[in-house]
C-alpha cells in the first residue's frame, strides 16, 4: 500500500502546497490508499459477527488477531477511527494528527481517547491512565 501510495504522491506532487506539511500530505495519500484497499478487502470477504467469536480465554491471556481489531474499529465513527489509526497505527503525534486533519491538538486527542473508550468493552480490557 505504501508503495502504491508512493507512486500515486510522485504523480500527483504538483498538488502539493508550497511551504506545506510534507509530512501530512504524503501520510494523507498512504491513509486513503490504505482505506481503499480495506474497503476492496471487505467487500471480497465475510466478517464473522462478534456473537460468535472465541472468548473461550481470559481477556488478560487473549491474542487479539487483526480481522478483529479491524472489524471492532470498524464499528466507530469515522472521526474516531481515523484519529486512531493515525495515532497507533502510523505512531504520529496530536500535534501532526491535528495539522493532518485540521483540527486543534485537543480535539485530535479527545477523538482518540473517546474512541479508545469505545473499543474497552469490544475487547473487555480496562482503562490505562496516561499523560499522552
Amino acid at each position: 500500500m505504501v508503495q502504491e501510495a508512493s507512486l500515486k504522491a510522485w504523480a500527483k506532487r504538483h498538488t502539493f502546497r508550497a511551504g506545506g506539511n510534507f509530512k501530512a500530505w504524503y501520510l494523507t495519500i498512504v491513509a486513503n490508499e490504505c482505506r481503499q484497499t480495506l474497503r476492496s478487502e471487505w467487500r471480497r470477504s465475510v466478517l464473522i459477527p462478534f456473537s460468535q467469536r472465541s472468548s473461550s480465554q481470559p481477556p488478560e491471556d487473549r491474542v487479539i488477531a487483526g480481522d478483529e481489531v479491524r472489524r471492532a474499529l470498524s464499528r466507530l465513527s469515522y472521526d474516531h477511527r481515523l484519529a486512531i489509526v493515525l495515532r497507533f497505527y502510523l505512531d504520529l503525534s496530536f500535534d501532526e494528527i491535528a495539522s493532518m486533519l485540521q483540527i486543534s491538538p485537543q480535539t485530535a486527542r479527545t477523538r482518540t481517547y473517546r474512541g479508545l473508550a469505545q473499543l474497552r468493552p469490544i475487547f473487555n480490557t480496562p482503562e490505562v491512565l496516561g499523560n499522552d
